[in-house]
């Protein structure tokens, strides 16, 4: 036969474990419930930015097509250069 103090003694270890169980679950229930708060908020930041960023590059195409950047061709260039005063004086001597 188990003595009594033998059982009391493996009782109150089965509830010192049982309640360590119950508040490691509340404890894990409550990081969980920080860590997906910290989740959304960082989602909601990142969802924001890559709609703004789309809308700037959608901005950016738009100013980009309706002012076309020209640079006259090195032809034009040089044909511009040769009117000039200095080269066409030297090319006539």
């Amino acid at each position: 036969m188990i003595d009594p103090i033998t059982i009391f003694a493996a009782c109150k270890a089965a509830h010192a474990g049982i309640r360590e169980c119950i508040d490691l679950y509340q404890d894990f229930k409550k990081d969980g419930k920080d860590v997906g708060d910290i989740v959304n908020d960082i989602g909601g930041h990142l969802g924001a930015f890559f709609t703004h960023q789309e809308s700037f590059k959608e901005a950016e195409n738009r100013q980009n097509y309706s002012h076309p950047k020209t640079y006259p061709s090195i032809k034009k260039r040089w044909t511009e250069y040769c009117a000039s005063s200095s080269w066409s004086k030297w090319r006539r001597s």
